[in-house]
């Protein structure tokens, strides 16, 4: 739930935004969160995760996805380096490389963006 202090700004006023703030954080609703830089999104963001976890829901079956992340990735998918992950680019090489050893008929079961990328190899 969110707490008294965050249903007011600076001053002692209630936030016009206080009412989708606290539906925000109610661990029965799934939500989409996006407002301005400043605006408050990170408290809202960790007080919804904390709710979820005394809610009894398991960390794994969280998603929160950084939008900036989201758009960096529609914006240009084979330049994309997912944290930890390789591009498009890359996995086109990589597999590329391995299906010039191939020197008989082979069947190759591949994720979408793996057979995305060799697709163009």
């Amino acid at each position: 739930m969110v707490s008294d202090t965050s249903d007011t700004g600076a001053g002692t006023e209630p936030l016009a935004d206080a009412g989708a703030r606290r539906a925000a954080v109610d661990p029965a609703q799934n939500v989409v969160l996006e407002a301005s830089a400043g605006t408050g999104k990170t408290r809202v963001l960790v007080e919804r995760y904390v709710n979820l976890l005394r809610a009894g829901v398991e960390p794994d079956h969280i998603l929160a996805r950084d939008r900036e992340i989201v758009e960096t990735r529609e914006h240009n998918k084979w330049l994309f380096r997912p944290p930890g992950g390789e591009t498009y680019e890359e996995v086109a090489r990589r597999a590329g490389a391995w299906y010039a050893t191939l020197d008989r008929d082979t069947v190759v079961t591949a994720h979408g963006g793996t057979a995305r990328a060799s697709a163009s190899t």
